[in-house]
């Protein structure tokens, strides 16, 4: 992937559907490496489907359940997130 967000990292909430997957195909497509979140396992495979394609075209996602409407649930997907890619640096919600 080439682009000015070459080496960001991005978390995108809601990122199984609508907004929120055009938002982080959009971001992959500029370069960043994205963390796709849905809410919870009935939209995984919205996600993983998301992720897959970032992946087939040499992108790099990772998708993380965790339902943003709990405090501790939004902890958990931070650290995850930094875990997994040392560190955010745009954090975009999917959906208004």
């Amino acid at each position: 992937m080439f682009g000015p967000l070459i080496g960001k990292r991005a978390l995108i909430t809601g990122a199984a559907t609508g907004i929120g997957r055009m938002t982080a195909a959009m971001l992959a497509e500029r370069g960043a490496q994205v963390v796709l979140n849905c809410k919870d396992e009935h939209q995984r495979e919205g996600c993983e489907t998301t992720a897959s394609a970032i992946r087939a075209v040499g992108g790099l996602a990772h998708c993380i359940v965790a339902d943003v409407s709990n405090v501790a649930a939004i902890h958990a997907l931070f650290a995850e997130s930094i875990a997994l890619m040392g560190g955010l640096d745009i954090v975009r919600r999917g959906t208004p």
